[in-house]
């Protein structure tokens, strides 16, 4: 039988592709939990706020946001679609710095954010965070938004899609091929430390030891 458009109105047809694309937020989406961000607006017995308006700068000894600046709602769980793409790597003396970026996509109705605070040519941001979690149901990534999102639409549904980022810095040394490997580093210390103490110790006994011996001969042969 030869597939005929009249015998699937628009509507039928809307809730067909809805479902399709239900269907993939399901199956290929990460499950995901969306922290919205706000600016915290914490104040000290003083009277003097967290957060300076003027210089866009938070203090450090705030206990709320611990000097981030930031705060975060209740988290959302949610489905995403995760597109990941090139990291980009940045050489410090510490190791090699990647730049995670990803390309979120998510249902119309989030309230993704990002905003943007200026005061005598200084930026501060206000970015949304979400944890996405893989398959094993560990936190895969926690990412920040780093772009304004806009609508697109699959299947005749509106969803937002937006990249989010975050910055980790590897153990690798400069050539980003070795790992060094720190499990068990802790114990190996403690037993050189210990065996270096035995053997000073064994030195020192072995010291004295000759010490006395030539005490001994000394006293023997009266001189």
């Amino acid at each position: 039988m030869a597939f005929s458009f009249k015998d699937f109105p628009a509507e039928r047809l809307y809730k067909i592709s809805k479902k399709i694309v239900d269907l993939a937020f399901f199956m290929g989406g990460y499950r995901v939990k969306y922290y919205e961000a706000e600016r915290c607006n914490y104040v000290f017995p003083s009277g003097k706020s967290c957060f300076n308006e003027h210089t866009l700068s938070p203090s450090i000894h705030c206990p709320v946001c611990g000097g981030s600046g930031v705060i975060y709602r209740e988290p959302v769980e949610i489905r995403a679609i995760a597109i990941d793409t090139q990291d980009r790597p940045q050489k410090r003396i510490e190791g090699i710095q990647f730049i995670d970026n990803l390309r979120l996509v998510v249902p119309a109705e989030v309230p993704v954010k990002l905003i943007k605070l200026e005061s005598s040519g200084k930026m501060f941001y206000i970015r949304d965070r979400f944890d996405i979690y893989s398959s094993k149901d560990d936190v895969w990534h926690t990412v920040f938004v780093s772009s304004e999102p806009r609508d697109v639409w699959l299947a005749g549904i509106l969803y937002k899609s937006f990249t989010v980022n975050s910055s980790r810095l590897s153990v690798r040394e400069a050539t980003g091929n070795i790992e060094i490997n720190i499990d068990g580093l802790e114990e190996e210390i403690k037993s050189i430390v210990s065996n270096s103490q035995i053997s000073r110790n064994s030195q020192t006994s072995q010291n004295t030891e000759n010490e006395n011996l030539e005490e001994i001969i000394k006293n023997i042969l009266g001189k």
